[in-house]
């Protein structure tokens, strides 16, 4: 069965990149709380690029913590 994804709702999803750790995002995600120290990085598959909001606002993915509605949202790169 598959699982569809949604905004995260009642319970936080809290994701913390530390220690030169890579996330390879695949799918949109959504997230209460996000942390991405140096070093740290999101990547998506070749092929395909990754946009960040933040409460519905467009945010340059770099280090730093965000709070509030993220969506990860990945699509195939039309370049």
């Amino acid at each position: 069965p598959y699982t569809t994804v949604g905004p995260a709702v009642n319970n936080g999803v809290i994701v913390s990149l530390k220690n030169n750790s890579t996330w390879t995002v695949k799918g949109n995600s959504y997230l209460t709380n996000l942390t991405i120290d140096s070093g740290s990085k999101i990547v998506v598959p070749k092929g395909y690029k990754v946009k960040m909001t933040v409460n519905g606002v467009e945010t340059t993915i770099k280090t730093g913590t965000y709070t509030g509605a993220i969506v990860l949202t990945v699509a195939p790169n039309q370049d």
